[in-house]
């Protein structure tokens, strides 16, 4: 497991990089012109993986 983030259920999602608390995201409303993080989202969907996004960064964390 990727230890840049936090379980979400022990605290908040934290970015390494910039210590920020990391904002779960959904693609449509992120970047909704952008078809492969689109197909990105449906496989995470599917799967039961979470997109997080540092707004300081910009870094992407994906999670279970």
């Amino acid at each position: 497991m990727d230890k840049s983030v936090l379980i979400p259920e022990k605290g908040p999602v934290m970015c390494l990089h910039c210590n920020v608390q990391m904002k779960r995201v959904k693609v449509e409303e992120w970047a909704p012109s952008n078809i492969l993080l689109k197909q990105l989202q449906k496989i995470a969907d599917n799967t039961g993986v979470r997109i997080y996004h540092c707004k300081s960064c910009g870094k992407v964390e994906f999670f279970r």
